[in-house]
């Protein structure tokens, strides 16, 4: 597991305070402080060991998806990248206040994650076997629509067939009606004066 400067410099900043300021006098301070630098980077390392998981979350603007572990006794939070096995950043958890309720506020925080947890994966599994019993009933009303949805071809079938009986007995009084009036006409017609 590799450990990013970054990491390295926000573990070190809390041990060594206004030493590390800024980025550039980080470098020149990890230059002149080997043992320290190993002796922390060996420290995050076992602090590391003993985190567990939190989360899966965007760490930074680049909308990288990380890996959130916490150490609840330190108050440690690491960001790290599963994909290139870095500890990204370690930060300390301070919601501005003192160290015991600090302490307090994440110990609620982290309780009321776990009862959360609970809570949903028992609503997850009263869903699972409601959503299976709503399924088998939208199922179940599926096969009635198709059911529904024959009788109704059957009978449109039905209906134009009988539109069609209809229009061939209209045509069929049309031609007696044609014929009545030719006849009528032949007649008539026929007449001389």
């Amino acid at each position: 597991m590799n450990i990013t400067d970054h990491a390295l410099m926000r573990y070190a900043q809390r041990f060594e305070g206004e030493q590390i300021s800024s980025d550039s006098v980080f470098r020149e301070w990890k230059k002149s402080n080997i043992d320290k630098v190993e002796k922390y980077e060996k420290a995050l390392r076992i602090l590391f060991q003993s985190a567990k998981f939190l989360t899966e979350g965007k760490y930074d603007k680049n909308g990288k998806i990380s890996s959130f572990y916490i150490v609840e006794e330190e108050r440690v939070c690491f960001v790290y990248d599963k994909k290139q096995q870095n500890i990204v950043t370690v930060y300390f958890i301070d919601f501005g206040m003192t160290e015991e309720e600090n302490s307090q506020m994440l110990a609620i925080f982290l309780n009321f994650i776990s009862n959360t947890k609970v809570e949903k994966e028992e609503f997850e599994l009263k869903w699972s076997e409601e959503l299976t019993q709503l399924k088998r009933k939208s199922s179940a009303l599926e096969i009635e629509k198709n059911e529904y949805r024959e009788k109704i071809k059957k009978l449109e079938s039905e209906q134009q067939l009988i539109n069609k009986q209809i229009e061939f007995s209209g045509n069929k009084r049309k031609v007696y009606e044609a014929n009545l009036q030719n006849a009528y006409k032949k007649i008539i017609n026929s007449i001389e004066f």
